[in-house]
Protein backbone atom coordinates (compact mmCIF):
# COMPACT_ATOMS: atom_id res chain seq x y z
CA UNK A 1 0.00 0.00 0.00
CA UNK A 2 1.15 3.55 -0.75
CA UNK A 3 0.38 6.92 0.82
CA UNK A 4 1.53 10.09 -0.96
CA UNK A 5 2.02 13.57 0.48
CA UNK A 6 2.16 16.50 -1.94
CA UNK A 7 3.51 19.77 -0.52
CA UNK A 8 3.16 23.21 -2.09
CA UNK A 9 4.27 26.73 -1.22
CA UNK A 10 1.91 26.94 1.75
CA UNK A 11 4.15 24.38 3.44
CA UNK A 12 7.27 26.55 3.01
CA UNK A 13 5.39 29.55 4.37
CA UNK A 14 4.29 27.48 7.38
CA UNK A 15 7.97 26.55 7.87
CA UNK A 16 8.91 30.23 8.23
CA UNK A 17 10.17 30.95 4.71
CA UNK A 18 9.11 34.16 2.94
CA UNK A 19 8.32 32.34 -0.28
CA UNK A 20 4.86 33.74 -0.85
CA UNK A 21 4.35 35.55 -4.13
CA UNK A 22 3.79 39.00 -2.62
CA UNK A 23 7.08 38.87 -0.66
CA UNK A 24 8.94 38.07 -3.88
CA UNK A 25 7.46 40.81 -6.03
CA UNK A 26 7.75 43.46 -3.30
CA UNK A 27 11.42 42.55 -2.92
CA UNK A 28 12.30 42.31 -6.60
CA UNK A 29 10.52 45.51 -7.67
CA UNK A 30 12.12 47.49 -4.86
CA UNK A 31 15.62 46.03 -5.34
CA UNK A 32 15.73 46.27 -9.14
CA UNK A 33 13.64 49.36 -9.80
CA UNK A 34 13.22 51.22 -6.51
CA UNK A 35 9.47 50.68 -6.80
CA UNK A 36 7.95 50.60 -3.31
CA UNK A 37 4.67 48.84 -3.96
CA UNK A 38 3.57 49.10 -0.31
CA UNK A 39 3.45 52.88 -0.58
CA UNK A 40 1.62 52.78 -3.88
CA UNK A 41 -1.89 54.13 -3.35
CA UNK A 42 -2.24 56.11 -6.58
CA UNK A 43 -4.66 56.16 -9.47
CA UNK A 44 -4.06 54.28 -12.72
CA UNK A 45 -2.46 57.24 -14.53
CA UNK A 46 0.06 57.85 -11.74
CA UNK A 47 0.78 54.13 -11.56
CA UNK A 48 1.53 54.06 -15.30
CA UNK A 49 3.93 56.97 -14.82
CA UNK A 50 5.70 55.30 -11.92
CA UNK A 51 6.21 52.05 -13.82
CA UNK A 52 7.73 53.63 -16.94
CA UNK A 53 11.27 52.85 -15.78
CA UNK A 54 10.48 49.13 -15.37
CA UNK A 55 12.04 47.63 -18.50
CA UNK A 56 10.91 44.05 -17.88
CA UNK A 57 7.48 43.40 -19.44
CA UNK A 58 6.56 40.85 -16.78
CA UNK A 59 7.64 42.95 -13.80
CA UNK A 60 5.79 45.94 -15.21
CA UNK A 61 2.65 43.80 -15.55
CA UNK A 62 3.12 42.61 -11.97
CA UNK A 63 3.24 46.20 -10.73
CA UNK A 64 0.19 47.21 -12.77
CA UNK A 65 -1.80 44.09 -11.82
CA UNK A 66 -0.69 43.78 -8.21
CA UNK A 67 -4.25 43.83 -6.88
CA UNK A 68 -5.26 40.88 -9.09
CA UNK A 69 -2.31 38.59 -8.35
CA UNK A 70 -2.13 36.99 -4.91
CA UNK A 71 -0.49 33.58 -5.46
CA UNK A 72 2.08 31.93 -7.69
CA UNK A 73 -0.77 30.28 -9.57
CA UNK A 74 -2.27 33.73 -10.17
CA UNK A 75 1.07 34.92 -11.53
CA UNK A 76 1.25 32.03 -13.98
CA UNK A 77 -2.27 32.81 -15.20
CA UNK A 78 -1.29 36.49 -15.56
CA UNK A 79 1.75 35.49 -17.63
CA UNK A 80 -0.59 33.83 -20.08
CA UNK A 81 -2.88 36.87 -20.22
CA UNK A 82 0.11 39.14 -20.82
CA UNK A 83 0.98 37.27 -24.03
CA UNK A 84 -2.36 38.45 -25.46
CA UNK A 85 -1.72 42.07 -24.47
CA UNK A 86 1.74 42.54 -26.01
CA UNK A 87 2.49 43.09 -29.67
CA UNK A 88 3.58 39.98 -31.63
CA UNK A 89 7.02 41.53 -32.20
CA UNK A 90 7.48 41.68 -28.44
CA UNK A 91 7.42 37.88 -28.17
CA UNK A 92 11.19 37.58 -27.92
CA UNK A 93 11.34 40.39 -25.38
CA UNK A 94 8.74 38.50 -23.30
CA UNK A 95 10.91 35.35 -23.41
CA UNK A 96 14.04 37.29 -22.36
CA UNK A 97 12.11 38.78 -19.46
CA UNK A 98 10.67 35.36 -18.59
CA UNK A 99 14.24 34.02 -18.33
CA UNK A 100 15.14 36.94 -16.02
CA UNK A 101 12.09 36.14 -13.88
CA UNK A 102 13.21 32.53 -13.46
CA UNK A 103 16.77 33.56 -12.59
CA UNK A 104 15.59 36.21 -10.11
CA UNK A 105 13.16 33.73 -8.56
CA UNK A 106 15.89 31.11 -8.10
CA UNK A 107 18.20 33.67 -6.49
CA UNK A 108 15.44 34.91 -4.20
CA UNK A 109 14.38 31.41 -3.10
CA UNK A 110 17.98 30.40 -2.48
CA UNK A 111 18.27 33.41 -0.17
CA UNK A 112 15.07 32.39 1.65
CA UNK A 113 15.56 28.65 2.02
CA UNK A 114 17.05 26.88 5.01
CA UNK A 115 20.81 26.51 5.21
CA UNK A 116 22.07 22.93 4.94
CA UNK A 117 24.15 23.57 8.06
CA UNK A 118 21.20 24.75 10.17
CA UNK A 119 20.87 22.57 13.25
CA UNK A 120 17.16 21.82 13.17
CA UNK A 121 17.56 18.68 15.25
CA UNK A 122 16.11 15.22 14.73
CA UNK A 123 12.75 15.54 12.97
CA UNK A 124 11.59 11.96 13.67
CA UNK A 125 8.90 13.04 16.15
CA UNK A 126 7.66 15.68 13.74
CA UNK A 127 7.32 13.18 10.90
CA UNK A 128 5.75 10.51 13.12
CA UNK A 129 3.24 13.05 14.40
CA UNK A 130 2.14 13.83 10.85
CA UNK A 131 1.87 10.17 9.86
CA UNK A 132 -0.36 9.54 12.87
CA UNK A 133 -2.50 12.67 12.49
CA UNK A 134 -2.76 13.68 8.83
CA UNK A 135 -6.36 12.43 8.90
CA UNK A 136 -7.37 13.71 12.34
CA UNK A 137 -9.28 16.81 11.13
CA UNK A 138 -11.66 14.78 8.95
CA UNK A 139 -15.27 14.20 9.92
CA UNK A 140 -15.92 10.91 11.77
CA UNK A 141 -17.39 9.09 8.77
CA UNK A 142 -14.53 10.21 6.54
CA UNK A 143 -11.98 9.27 9.18
CA UNK A 144 -13.51 5.78 9.26
CA UNK A 145 -12.81 5.38 5.53
CA UNK A 146 -9.17 6.34 6.01
CA UNK A 147 -8.77 3.99 8.97
CA UNK A 148 -10.25 1.16 6.91
CA UNK A 149 -7.44 1.57 4.39
CA UNK A 150 -4.75 1.87 7.05
CA UNK A 151 -6.01 -1.28 8.79
CA UNK A 152 -5.27 -3.43 5.77
CA UNK A 153 -2.39 -5.90 6.24
CA UNK A 154 0.98 -5.00 4.77
CA UNK A 155 3.60 -2.29 5.03
CA UNK A 156 2.77 1.24 3.91
CA UNK A 157 5.25 2.96 1.60
CA UNK A 158 5.18 6.72 2.13
CA UNK A 159 6.15 9.14 -0.65
CA UNK A 160 6.98 12.83 -0.23
CA UNK A 161 6.47 14.99 -3.33
CA UNK A 162 7.48 18.63 -3.23
CA UNK A 163 6.10 21.17 -5.70
CA UNK A 164 8.48 23.75 -4.21
CA UNK A 165 11.97 24.54 -5.47
CA UNK A 166 13.38 24.85 -1.95
CA UNK A 167 15.08 22.23 0.23
CA UNK A 168 12.72 22.38 3.24
CA UNK A 169 11.11 18.99 2.81
CA UNK A 170 14.40 17.32 1.85
CA UNK A 171 16.06 18.64 5.01
CA UNK A 172 13.21 17.35 7.16
CA UNK A 173 13.62 13.88 5.64
CA UNK A 174 17.42 14.04 5.88
CA UNK A 175 17.24 15.00 9.57
CA UNK A 176 14.71 12.26 10.33
CA UNK A 177 16.79 9.59 12.06
CA UNK A 178 13.93 7.08 12.10
CA UNK A 179 13.02 5.77 8.67
CA UNK A 180 10.34 3.29 9.74
CA UNK A 181 7.31 3.94 11.97
CA UNK A 182 4.60 1.71 13.35
CA UNK A 183 1.18 1.94 11.73
CA UNK A 184 -0.93 3.04 14.69
CA UNK A 185 -4.01 1.22 13.36
CA UNK A 186 -2.22 -2.03 12.54
CA UNK A 187 0.89 -2.31 14.69
CA UNK A 188 1.97 -5.53 12.98
CA UNK A 189 3.05 -3.44 9.98
CA UNK A 190 5.22 -0.42 9.40
CA UNK A 191 5.05 2.89 7.56
CA UNK A 192 8.27 3.21 5.56
CA UNK A 193 9.69 6.60 4.56
CA UNK A 194 11.17 7.20 1.10
CA UNK A 195 14.92 7.48 0.54
CA UNK A 196 14.51 10.94 -0.93
CA UNK A 197 11.98 13.66 -1.71
CA UNK A 198 10.65 13.90 -5.26
CA UNK A 199 10.77 17.45 -6.64
CA UNK A 200 8.00 17.48 -9.22
CA UNK A 201 8.95 20.85 -10.74
CA UNK A 202 12.69 20.87 -10.16
CA UNK A 203 14.86 22.51 -7.51
CA UNK A 204 16.88 25.67 -7.03
CA UNK A 205 19.93 25.25 -9.24
CA UNK A 206 18.26 22.51 -11.26
CA UNK A 207 15.94 24.34 -13.66
CA UNK A 208 12.82 25.14 -11.62
CA UNK A 209 9.64 25.09 -13.70
CA UNK A 210 7.43 28.16 -13.89
CA UNK A 211 4.81 28.48 -16.62
CA UNK A 212 1.42 27.47 -17.99
CA UNK A 213 -0.31 24.11 -18.32
CA UNK A 214 -1.22 24.12 -22.03
CA UNK A 215 -1.59 26.31 -25.13
CA UNK A 216 -5.13 27.33 -24.24
CA UNK A 217 -3.70 29.49 -21.44
CA UNK A 218 -1.49 31.82 -23.54
CA UNK A 219 -1.01 33.22 -27.05
CA UNK A 220 1.23 30.55 -28.55
CA UNK A 221 1.13 32.15 -32.01
CA UNK A 222 3.78 34.74 -31.14
CA UNK A 223 6.37 32.06 -30.29
CA UNK A 224 7.98 29.27 -32.29
CA UNK A 225 7.22 25.61 -31.50
CA UNK A 226 10.24 25.02 -29.25
CA UNK A 227 9.59 28.19 -27.26
CA UNK A 228 5.98 27.15 -26.77
CA UNK A 229 7.14 23.85 -25.30
CA UNK A 230 9.31 25.61 -22.73
CA UNK A 231 6.43 27.83 -21.58
CA UNK A 232 4.22 24.84 -20.70
CA UNK A 233 5.16 23.08 -17.45
CA UNK A 234 4.24 19.53 -18.53
CA UNK A 235 6.12 19.87 -21.84
CA UNK A 236 9.06 21.58 -20.15
CA UNK A 237 9.28 18.63 -17.78
CA UNK A 238 9.34 16.31 -20.80
CA UNK A 239 12.16 18.28 -22.40
CA UNK A 240 14.46 18.93 -19.45
CA UNK A 241 13.34 17.10 -16.33
CA UNK A 242 11.84 13.81 -17.42
CA UNK A 243 13.11 12.06 -14.30
CA UNK A 244 11.14 14.48 -12.06
CA UNK A 245 7.95 13.85 -13.99
CA UNK A 246 8.29 10.06 -14.15
CA UNK A 247 9.26 9.78 -10.48
CA UNK A 248 6.21 11.82 -9.49
CA UNK A 249 3.88 9.73 -11.64
CA UNK A 250 5.32 6.51 -10.18
CA UNK A 251 4.92 7.82 -6.62
CA UNK A 252 1.28 8.67 -7.26
CA UNK A 253 0.52 5.47 -9.12
CA UNK A 254 -1.60 3.05 -7.08
CA UNK A 255 -1.53 5.30 -3.99
CA UNK A 256 -4.45 4.46 -1.72
CA UNK A 257 -4.35 7.87 0.01
CA UNK A 258 -3.10 11.09 -1.59
CA UNK A 259 -2.67 14.21 0.56
CA UNK A 260 -2.40 17.68 -0.99
CA UNK A 261 -1.12 20.34 1.41
CA UNK A 262 -0.25 23.99 0.84
CA UNK A 263 -1.23 23.95 -2.84
CA UNK A 264 -3.80 26.04 -4.65
CA UNK A 265 -5.70 23.66 -6.89
CA UNK A 266 -5.25 25.96 -9.89
CA UNK A 267 -5.45 25.59 -13.64
CA UNK A 268 -1.70 25.85 -14.27
CA UNK A 269 -1.20 22.47 -12.56
CA UNK A 270 -4.09 20.77 -14.38
CA UNK A 271 -1.71 18.07 -15.56
CA UNK A 272 -1.11 16.83 -12.03
CA UNK A 273 -4.76 17.02 -10.99
CA UNK A 274 -5.60 14.81 -13.96
CA UNK A 275 -2.86 12.37 -12.96
CA UNK A 276 -4.38 12.15 -9.47
CA UNK A 277 -7.86 11.67 -10.92
CA UNK A 278 -6.58 8.74 -13.00
CA UNK A 279 -5.19 7.11 -9.85
CA UNK A 280 -8.48 7.58 -7.99
CA UNK A 281 -10.58 6.23 -10.85
CA UNK A 282 -8.49 3.05 -10.77
CA UNK A 283 -10.06 2.03 -7.45
CA UNK A 284 -13.14 3.51 -5.78
CA UNK A 285 -11.65 2.94 -2.29
CA UNK A 286 -8.78 5.37 -2.93
CA UNK A 287 -8.99 8.78 -1.29
CA UNK A 288 -7.74 12.28 -2.03
CA UNK A 289 -7.45 14.56 1.02
CA UNK A 290 -7.13 18.25 0.18
CA UNK A 291 -5.79 20.16 3.17
CA UNK A 292 -7.05 23.69 2.65
CA UNK A 293 -5.79 26.70 4.57
CA UNK A 294 -8.85 28.74 5.44
CA UNK A 295 -10.67 30.20 8.38
CA UNK A 296 -12.07 27.33 10.35
CA UNK A 297 -15.62 26.64 9.17
CA UNK A 298 -18.32 27.41 11.71
CA UNK A 299 -18.89 24.07 13.42
CA UNK A 300 -22.40 25.19 14.34
CA UNK A 301 -23.42 25.47 10.71
CA UNK A 302 -23.41 22.28 8.66
CA UNK A 303 -24.47 24.33 5.64
CA UNK A 304 -21.40 26.56 5.89
CA UNK A 305 -19.10 23.57 6.22
CA UNK A 306 -20.74 21.87 3.25
CA UNK A 307 -20.47 24.98 1.09
CA UNK A 308 -16.78 25.48 1.80
CA UNK A 309 -15.96 21.88 1.09
CA UNK A 310 -17.95 21.94 -2.13
CA UNK A 311 -16.05 24.99 -3.38
CA UNK A 312 -12.69 23.18 -3.04
CA UNK A 313 -14.10 19.95 -4.43
CA UNK A 314 -15.49 21.73 -7.51
CA UNK A 315 -12.26 23.67 -7.98
CA UNK A 316 -10.42 20.36 -8.29
CA UNK A 317 -13.05 18.74 -10.51
CA UNK A 318 -13.27 21.64 -12.97
CA UNK A 319 -9.61 21.10 -13.89
CA UNK A 320 -10.20 17.50 -14.97
CA UNK A 321 -10.37 16.45 -18.60
CA UNK A 322 -12.71 13.54 -18.00
CA UNK A 323 -16.38 12.77 -18.57
CA UNK A 324 -19.07 14.22 -16.33
CA UNK A 325 -20.00 10.72 -15.20
CA UNK A 326 -16.43 10.14 -13.99
CA UNK A 327 -16.39 13.47 -12.14
CA UNK A 328 -19.55 12.45 -10.32
CA UNK A 329 -17.85 9.23 -9.29
CA UNK A 330 -14.80 11.09 -7.99
CA UNK A 331 -16.84 13.35 -5.71
CA UNK A 332 -17.14 10.55 -3.20
CA UNK A 333 -13.35 10.11 -3.15
CA UNK A 334 -12.42 13.73 -2.41
CA UNK A 335 -12.19 14.76 1.23
CA UNK A 336 -11.46 18.31 2.41
CA UNK A 337 -10.16 19.43 5.79
CA UNK A 338 -9.22 22.88 7.04
CA UNK A 339 -6.28 24.18 9.05
CA UNK A 340 -4.69 20.81 9.72
CA UNK A 341 -1.95 21.78 12.16
CA UNK A 342 -0.35 18.33 12.13
CA UNK A 343 1.29 18.52 8.67
CA UNK A 344 4.99 18.90 9.56
CA UNK A 345 4.09 22.10 11.37
CA UNK A 346 7.26 23.79 12.60
CA UNK A 347 8.66 27.29 11.98
CA UNK A 348 12.27 26.35 11.25
CA UNK A 349 13.34 29.94 10.59
CA UNK A 350 12.50 31.09 14.11
CA UNK A 351 13.36 28.01 16.17
CA UNK A 352 16.74 27.61 17.80
CA UNK A 353 17.94 24.21 18.93
CA UNK A 354 16.56 24.54 22.46
CA UNK A 355 13.12 25.56 21.25
CA UNK A 356 13.22 22.79 18.67
CA UNK A 357 13.86 20.17 21.33
CA UNK A 358 11.07 21.60 23.51
CA UNK A 359 8.60 21.31 20.67
CA UNK A 360 9.67 17.77 19.87
CA UNK A 361 9.00 16.77 23.47
CA UNK A 362 5.45 18.10 23.32
CA UNK A 363 4.49 16.36 20.07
Amino acid sequence: MKVAFLFGNGFDIQSGLKTNYTSFYEYILKEKYGFDIELDSVDNYELEEQTKNIDNLIYKEIALSKDNINTWADLEVQLGLLTYKINPEEGQKFLDDFIDLNIDLSDYLEMQQLDETDDIGDTSNLVEHMLNNFHSELRPKELGRVKKLLLKPGSINVNFISFNYTNTLSLILKKCNAKVFKNQFNKNYNMVLPKSVIHAHGRIGNMPTLGLNDESQFNSEIFDKEEVMHLMKPKSLDLNREVFKSDTINALKDSSIINVFGMSVGVTDKYWWNQIAEVLLGNSERILIIHEYSDMPNSNSSLQVSRKRRIIENKFLQNLEIETKQKAKLKNQILVCYRNEHMLNMDFKSLNRTENNKLKQTI
